[in-house]
C-alpha cells in the first residue's frame, strides 16, 4: 500500500511570499519618504545659510585675531 505525504507548506509559503511583497512595497515607500524629508531638511538649511550670507552683502569681516591682540585695550571707565 503506497503512502502519500501531504503538507500545508506550499500554501504557507505562498501566503508568506504575498505578505513579503506587501511589506517590501511599504518599506520602499517609507524609505522614499524618509529620503524626501532628509533632502528637504538639507535644502532648508542651505537656503537659510544662503539667506544669512546674502543679508549682509557689503559687510567686510572684522579684524582678525592678531590685529585684536595687538590693539590696546580701552581705558576703564
Amino acid at each position: 500500500m503506497p503512502y502519500k505525504v501531504t503538507s500545508q507548506l506550499p500554501k504557507i509559503l505562498e501566503d508568506f511570499l504575498g505578505k513579503l511583497g506587501v511589506t517590501q512595497t511599504l518599506m520602499g515607500l517609507l524609505l522614499a519618504g524618509l529620503f524626501a524629508v532628509a533632502f528637504g531638511v538639507v535644502a532648508l538649511v542651505v537656503g537659510l545659510l544662503l539667506g544669512r550670507v546674502a543679508a549682509r552683502p557689503g559687510r567686510e569681516p572684522g579684524p582678525g585675531l592678531p590685529r585684536r591682540a595687538s590693539s590696546r585695550p580701552s581705558a576703564p571707565r
